[in-house]
């Protein structure tokens, strides 16, 4: 498994990327277990994903290893709002869901789960999508040194969403990470922030300018030092939207204030190198912070107060690839190369 997410206003519901070309939804109980509600098959492996956090019916994105892009919607057939996993009569009906293993893009691929749309503006992997807090943008970034930032129009006319290609960005090394900054709650200028390899700065762009206007924010300590002795490779922002969590290929954390170069916090205690998939996230009141490290296969747990190293949580058998952590429902989610996902409250 690659990547996971769970819906933003259902957190039993949980989407899972990986190798095997598929993002499948499951609803995960205690009472019941876990039960798959659909899938879609592609043509190449999941490698990341994201929920709109502002589309109630469920608008997941999806980056794969050939370049393209895949939006999907988790409504109910003929319908752009699903009502969840609670209404008795939906849950009848997704018992009986069908699964197509098809090779290519399933036609019919659930109930559940509608692919809306395509798009093949990358030519190398999709390392990496996400959607701004407000649900209006969405951004992916490849190794083939682009970002592509797309708009989302919903219709009320015909009640269904409409996607536009906005820009194609063009930066000196391969893309490793993107994330939203700004707007509400901090009600700072909205920013989409970018983090490549052998850069010695993030670089901002600004979604309130008319030509997506950019600087350049150094991550060094010093914003006279340009030597790069680290590569972000991935980007959180914190629930209130100020600052920004880096994990970095050199075994440390950063937490920057968005638009400064300073190091609010270094946290150290993990293990990383160019090649590992370094991954952080905040908790809801941002007090802890949760990463995976190379080659041990467990959840290490920072205090962002003190950088101080918590614990270890040890629960898969293989390294972590992706780690979530839903903010409403206060509950935490891990997917792991031992083929397994699992759930901490």
């Amino acid at each position: 498994m690659l990547c996971i997410r769970p819906h933003p206003f259902f957190p039993d519901l949980v989407a899972i990327g990986g190798v095997n070309k598929c993002v499948v939804i499951y609803h995960a109980t205690l009472k019941s277990g876990n039960q798959e509600l659909g899938r879609i098959r592609f043509t190449a492996p999941v490698l990341s994903m994201d929920f709109s956090p502002f589309h109630r019916g469920g608008l997941l994105v999806a980056g794969l290893m050939d370049g393209s892009t895949q939006v999907m919607s988790m409504d109910a057939k003929g319908s752009e709002e699903f009502h969840g996993i609670g209404n008795e009569a939906i849950e009848k009906r997704l018992n009986t869901l069908p699964v197509d293993l098809s090779e290519g893009i399933s036609l019919q691929s659930s109930d559940v789960i509608h692919l809306k749309h395509s798009f093949k503006d990358h030519a190398k992997y999709v390392v990496r999508c996400k959607f701004s807090q407000e649900g209006d943008y969405f951004a992916t970034a490849s190794h083939d040194k682009t970002v592509a930032l797309y708009k989302i129009n919903y219709s009320d006319f015909n009640q269904s969403f409409q996607f536009e290609k906005l820009t194609k960005l063009f930066l000196p090394e391969a893309v490793e990470s993107v994330e939203f900054v700004g707007g509400a709650p901090s009600n700072e200028k909205r920013q989409l922030v970018i983090a490549c390899r052998e850069q010695c700065f993030l670089t901002y762009i600004n979604l309130e300018s008319e030509n997506f206007e950019n600087t350049h924010v150094s991550i060094n300590e010093n914003v006279w030092d340009k030597h790069v002795s680290f590569t972000i490779m991935h980007l959180e922002a914190s629930p209130d939207k100020r600052y920004i969590l880096a994990a970095t290929d050199k075994a440390r954390i950063i937490v920057y204030r968005v638009g400064k170069s300073s190091h609010i916090r270094t946290m150290v205690g993990h293990n990383s190198d160019a090649y590992f998939q370094p991954r952080a996230t905040w908790t809801h009141d941002s007090k802890l912070i949760f990463t995976n490290s190379m080659g041990t296969p467990g959840l290490l747990a920072y205090c962002s107060a003190s950088s101080r190293k918590l614990q270890w949580e040890g629960s898969h058998t293989g390294v972590i690839r992706d780690i979530f952590c839903h903010h409403k429902s206060r509950m935490l989610y891990t997917a792991a190369y031992d083929k397994t996902a699992k759930i901490f409250s």
